[in-house]
């Protein structure tokens, strides 16, 4: 059984919390490239959550309800191996 602390494999999905201001659903691809760049609270990289562990809705669970309600952000999902092509790594930092 595959537990939080485990490495991430490259075929494993990942969530990433959008806010909305990166979403233009205009553009041919939608998410801009600024829904992946570190933020003031990213200290220890960009944060992420495994498919494998949580729902997409899950990602919101920890959004004041209501900002979420006013201002819902949208959930990412990398591609499998999307990783891999870009040069990404994670690393399991689990929460609990």
């Amino acid at each position: 059984m595959v537990d939080d602390s485990q490495p991430v494999e490259d075929d494993e999905f990942v969530y990433r919390r959008i806010h909305e201001t990166y979403y233009k659903s205009s553009l041919l691809i939608p998410v801009e490239r600024g829904a992946f760049k570190p933020t003031e609270s990213d200290d220890t990289g960009l944060s992420v959550f495994r498919a494998l562990f949580v729902q997409p809705k899950d990602t919101l669970s920890n959004v004041d309800s209501t900002k979420r309600d006013r201002c819902p952000d949208i959930t990412g999902q990398t591609a499998k191996g999307a990783r891999r092509s870009h040069a990404l790594r994670i690393s399991p930092m689990p929460s609990s």
